[in-house]
């Protein structure tokens, strides 16, 4: 039995694979920002003595 690739065609197979990595790509920096914005929030209650997270 050869291996054979899931696409037979290369542009299809290309095209997977590049929605694929905007997606990733998408994903990886909503999940940066959600970080930053709870860093940022830490900050506030620590340093600056907000009571930002009471609502936790």
């Amino acid at each position: 039995m050869k291996n054979k690739h899931y696409f037979e065609d290369k542009k299809a197979y290309d095209a997977y694979i590049r929605k694929w990595r905007i997606i990733q790509s998408t994903c990886i920096v909503i999940f940066i920002v959600i970080f930053l914005f709870l860093i940022y929030l830490v900050y506030q209650e620590v340093v600056c003595n907000k009571p930002v997270l009471n609502w936790l």
